[in-house]
C-alpha cells in the first residue's frame, strides 16, 4: 500500500490539515476510523497503545478510548459525534478527560479513486502553536499505524464493491420511493434481471429487460400510496460488481386500509458499465403469508 502524506500549515495556529492516500476503499477506511475493533488497533501515537474503545456511532452521542504505555499513566480521549454520513465524512469533537485546554473539533473526508482513498484530515480549536504540532506529530504516527493496519485487512477479507455501484443500490429503492419510473429505468442493463426465488402467482420467478422491470414495479406502485425502503445495512463483496442490501418495505395502501410491511434482502449485480445485470430479491416469506389478508385487498 502506497501513502501520499501531505501536511498543510493554516495561516492560523489552531488548526491543522493533513491528507493522506490509502490504497482501500473508502468503506473500509470508515469502518477503521469508526469500529471499536478497528480504533484499538490505531489510534494512538507509536509508543502507546490503546486500552480501550467504547461509545454508540451516532449523532449526539458520547466516544471515548484510552492510551498507555506500559506501566504509565492511562490518557483518556473523549467527545461527542456531531456529523455521520458513512462512508463520506464523519465530524466530531475531542478533549482529554481530566486535563486542562480547550474541547476541539475534528472533520474527516472521505473521497474514492478507482479502490484509492484520499482521507482528509481538519482538527481545530487548539490553544496555542505548541499544542497543534504536538497533534501534527501524533496524529502522523497514528495515521501510520491505521495505514499498516487497513494493509493487513487488505489480505484478508477485504469488501471492494465499487462505490458507484454502491450508489446505485441506494437509488434502487431512493426511485422506488419517488416513483422516478424512468431515472430507475436507466440503472438496469438492456438485458438486465429481477428474480424472485420465491415466486408465486403475484411475482413470477423473473423479469427481464430493463423496460419490463420499470413497467412492473410502475404497475405496482400505482397500487399504493406512499412506500418507503429505509436502508438497514449495505454489505459489500469482494467482488467489485456485486452488493447486497438489506432493507424494510413499508407499502400504504391507497384506501387508506394499512400498510404492507416486509424485510428484505436485494443482492445486485453490475456489468462494466455500473448498470444492473441482476437484481435477486429476498423477503421474509413468513410476514408475507401473514400479510395475505391484507394484500387482497389490492388484487
Amino acid at each position: 500500500m502506497t501513502t501520499e502524506l501531505l501536511e498543510r500549515n493554516i495561516s492560523t495556529d489552531d488548526e491543522l490539515v493533513i491528507i493522506r492516500e490509502f490504497g482501500v476503499p473508502k468503506n473500509l477506511v470508515f469502518k477503521a476510523l469508526t469500529e471499536h475493533e478497528h480504533i484499538k488497533k490505531w489510534s494512538s501515537p507509536k509508543k502507546l497503545a490503546v486500552t480501550f474503545s467504547e461509545g454508540k456511532l451516532k449523532v449526539g452521542e458520547k466516544y471515548s478510548y484510552g492510551m498507555q504505555s506500559g506501566e504509565g499513566p492511562e490518557f483518556v480521549m473523549t467527545g461527542e459525534y456531531k456529523e455521520i454520513d458513512p462512508p463520506d465524512r464523519l465530524v466530531y469533537t475531542q478533549s482529554r478527560l481530566g486535563a486542562p485546554g480547550p474541547e476541539t473539533e475534528i472533520s474527516i473526508s472521505l473521497e474514492d479513486d478507482e479502490g484509492k482513498t484520499t482521507m482528509v484530515f481538519h482538527h481545530i480549536g487548539f490553544p496555542s502553536k505548541e499544542f497543534r504540532d504536538g497533534a501534527v506529530h501524533g496524529w502522523n504516527e497514528a495515521f501510520e499505524k491505521l495505514e499498516s493496519h487497513l494493509a493487513s485487512l487488505s489480505k484478508d477479507v477485504l469488501p471492494v464493491t465499487r462505490e458507484d455501484n454502491i450508489e446505485s443500490a441506494r437509488n434502487l429503492l431512493r426511485f422506488m420511493e419517488k416513483k422516478k419510473f424512468k431515472e430507475f429505468s436507466e440503472l438496469f442493463a438492456e438485458n438486465g434481471k429481477w428474480v424472485h426465488p420465491y415466486h408465486s402467482g403475484m411475482f413470477p420467478a423473473e423479469y427481464v429487460g430493463k423496460k419490463i422491470i420499470s413497467d412492473r414495479i410502475k404497475e405496482a406502485a400505482d397500487r399504493f400510496g406512499e412506500v418507503k425502503f429505509p436502508i438497514d445495512e449495505i454489505f459489500p463483496f469482494q467482488d467489485p460488481n456485486r452488493v447486497a442490501v438489506k432493507h424494510t418495505g413499508k407499502l400504504q395502501l391507497k384506501d387508506g386500509s394499512g400498510v404492507y410491511e416486509n424485510d428484505y434482502l436485494a443482492i445486485l449485480s453490475f456489468d462494466e458499465h455500473g448498470k444492473i445485470t441482476e437484481w435477486i430479491e429476498y423477503y421474509n416469506p413468513i410476514k408475507s403469508a401473514k400479510a395475505f389478508g391484507l394484500m387482497d385487498k389490492i388484487a
